[in-house]
């Protein structure tokens, strides 16, 4: 049963993990960091969860016999299923990707919610674990591992993606504060948990449960969509903006912003993947540029000319003795003599 409970419990983690990660297309997150986040979500996390499970119980005991409420008394047995949960795991998942978001690797929506839905299905195939082990008899474990594996790692991959992509979102458009954001992809997280959670120990609502998890699940997948398809547009535009001024050809940018970028021989194959990684770094760090403050404006305005520059090189192996680089116009220095000079 042992070996059983462990294979249905990763299998299942590592497919989701597998087509997550292909459904980022333009931008892929580098393996070691979405296996790092995959990783907290799995053994991270959990552990928080587990230390400090009873010391939080405590605390929340004492702040309701001070408030005069009775929570605890209301919920019964289910509150801390219901409540000290979905608080619990979702404040922990979330750690790692508050990390995440000072790398330069985490930068827009789609990387909040590929990092946070890695998070969430680690989380999710260590607790899917711990209730296999539970049971007693087969079929008890199959029809167990069916229902968490259909629903409940869904839910911890959609919830911390939802924090996630208010991360990315502030990251990328620099509206509002890093607080508030985090506190904007908390709330829904927990209320996702908490209705998912109290669906499940109430008889009466687990059928509403399914459908909005359902429901949560397919806008998931719609905003991740709408994002990928937002990415090709803005490297469409930025790159455009680089052909204009002759860095790259213009035949190259409907290639490097679109599906046609994976088809072969279009420029030497053994340099294509560069060239298309270079290209696509180099539009989005333009897109980060437009609303970063002044101290990350210069920071970026740096590597941004050594992507151009990276990119000049591997044209010019790609096109030897045709590739022209580009003429960057100087402008005509200023008088800077005083009139006395002008007199002398």
């Amino acid at each position: 049963m042992f070996i059983l409970a462990l294979f249905l419990s990763i299998a299942p983690a590592f497919t989701y993990l597998f087509i997550l990660r292909s459904m980022d297309k333009y931008d892929k997150e580098p393996l070691q960091h979405y296996m790092m986040a995959f990783l907290w979500g799995a053994i991270g996390a959990v552990l928080l969860v587990l230390f400090t499970h009873e010391f939080v119980f405590d605390i929340f005991q004492r702040i309701e016999g001070i408030l005069g409420l009775s929570i605890i008394d209301y919920f019964g047995e289910n509150f801390e299923a219901v409540i000290l949960a979905p608080l619990l795991e979702e404040s922990f998942k979330a750690i790692f990707l508050i990390f995440l978001f000072y790398n330069k690797v985490f930068d827009n929506l789609t990387d909040g919610l590929v990092y946070g839905g890695a998070i969430g299905l680690g989380f999710g195939m260590t607790e899917n674990f711990g209730y296999l082990l539970d049971v007693d008899t087969l079929g008890e474990l199959i029809s167990l591992a069916f229902i968490r594996n259909v629903f409940t790692i869904l839910l911890h991959a959609v919830a911390t993606g939802c924090v996630g992509a208010f991360l990315g979102e502030y990251k990328f458009k620099k509206k509002g504060t890093l607080g508030r954001a985090i506190a904007k992809g908390l709330l829904p997280a927990i209320l996702i948990h908490f209705f998912w959670n109290y669906s499940v120990v109430s008889t009466y609502f687990v059928a509403l449960g399914i459908v909005m998890l359902l429901g949560v699940v397919i806008a998931f997948i719609i905003i991740m969509k709408k994002s990928i398809e937002s990415e090709s547009t803005m490297i469409l535009n930025q790159l455009h903006e680089e052909a204009a001024n002759g860095l790259i050809p213009f035949e190259h940018v409907s290639r490097l912003s679109s599906s046609l970028r994976k088809e072969k021989y279009w420029i030497k194959e053994e340099i294509r993947n560069l060239y298309i990684e270079t290209a696509t770094t180099l539009a989005f760090r333009k897109g980060q540029q437009e609303n970063a403050d002044l101290y990350d404006k210069k920071v970026l305005e740096f590597e941004i000319e050594q992507l151009r520059e990276k990119i000049r090189k591997i044209l010019r192996y790609a096109y030897p003795g045709e590739y022209k680089q580009p003429v960057i116009e100087q402008q005509p220095e200023e008088n800077t003599k005083s009139e006395d000079s002008k007199s002398e």
